[in-house]
């Protein structure tokens, strides 16, 4: 029993010693056992207006890097349209372009964590695309292994405070070693884009 409520104790802990300057707003919670979300619908829609582009660096065990363009379009039906294209190290197109649409509510929910397995700092970093001050959430989640005791993957995702949307850098770790890792090299806004 110990065993179990201890890391939400020390989950509180941690959070409670951050001040409240350090924390998303609480309006960003969207559920009662989660932690607030670096950002609201409204932010996010807000800032990825048309024409908005990002260039992201994934880097997976076992697979060749590959560069992802992701550019937004008009929203269609109060949700936010985008299209993503795919390209080898050697700037080679993979596949075709794909369009994808989603609510606004349910993008900030894809950055909603749950209290006792998440931890959140601010912490300042360095990508391609810049420095940022930003949220930290490490999110720890078992994974089954297949030889009886579940391995740990820890996923952290660093939020720029001023770029709502993907964080600059997510990190993936089973058990200390890095598995995936997606790194912010641009963004870019359209002339006249507010934000």
């Amino acid at each position: 029993m110990y065993k179990r409520i201890l890391p939400f104790f020390c989950i509180l802990f941690l959070v409670a010693g951050m001040t409240a300057a350090d924390l998303p707003p609480e309006s960003n919670r969207m559920r009662p056992d989660h932690l607030p979300t670096p950002f609201s619908a409204e932010e996010l829609k807000a800032w990825n207006v048309p024409g908005y582009q990002t260039t992201y660096l994934v880097e997976a065990e076992g697979r060749e890097p590959l560069t992802v363009l992701t550019q937004w379009l008009p929203s269609e039906g109060g949700k936010g349209v985008f299209v993503s294209q795919e390209m080898s190290s050697r700037g080679e197109l993979l596949g075709k372009p794909q369009k994808a649409s989603a609510d606004w509510k349910e993008l900030q929910s894809h950055a909603s964590f749950p209290v006792s397995a998440t931890q959140v700092s601010t912490v300042e970093i360095e990508v391609p695309a810049g420095k940022f001050t930003c949220w930290r959430y490490d999110v720890e989640r078992p994974v089954p292994s297949g030889e009886g005791e579940p391995k740990t993957l820890v996923m952290s995702f660093w939020f720029a405070r001023d770029l709502p949307g993907p964080p600059v850098l997510m990190q993936h770790r089973l058990e200390g070693r890095v598995t995936m890792t997606m790194t912010l090299l641009s963004h870019k806004r359209p002339k006249g884009g507010k934000g």
